[in-house]
């Protein structure tokens, strides 16, 4: 397990939405920054607009509730395994990334507005 955030989980309250392999990313730009150093992009411009473009879409999409947050997973766990937890289990996996990850746009829906009267 890394010291930093491997990936980025985004779910609805109509289900899983995305993962964002940080280390991917990372090591893409990397590497294409030592066969062009002068490509102009950063690993932080990258991410942040990634981050950028799901949180502007939550925001604009209040109705489906979103979640987004970075996730650290233990060795050996890949991308696919935690895509077919949320497809197999997703409210146990959306509770374990709230105890586990670090929140970064969270929208839950408030109960009260469920209340008819």
């Amino acid at each position: 397990m890394g010291e930093y955030p491997q990936y980025i989980v985004c779910w609805t309250n109509e289900g899983f939405e995305s993962i964002i392999d940080i280390e991917k990313i990372s090591k893409d730009l990397f590497f294409g920054t030592i066969k062009d150093p002068f490509n102009g992009i950063t690993v932080n411009k990258k991410l942040r607009g990634i981050l950028n473009i799901l949180i502007t879409r939550a925001r604009f999409n209040p109705n489906r509730f979103y979640e987004i947050y970075a996730l650290n997973a233990a060795d050996g766990i890949k991308k696919k395994d935690i895509e077919d937890a949320f497809y197999t289990s997703p409210q146990a996996m959306a509770d374990t990334v709230r105890k586990t990850g670090i929140k970064i746009y969270s929208s839950p829906k408030d109960k009260t507005k469920d209340v008819i009267q």
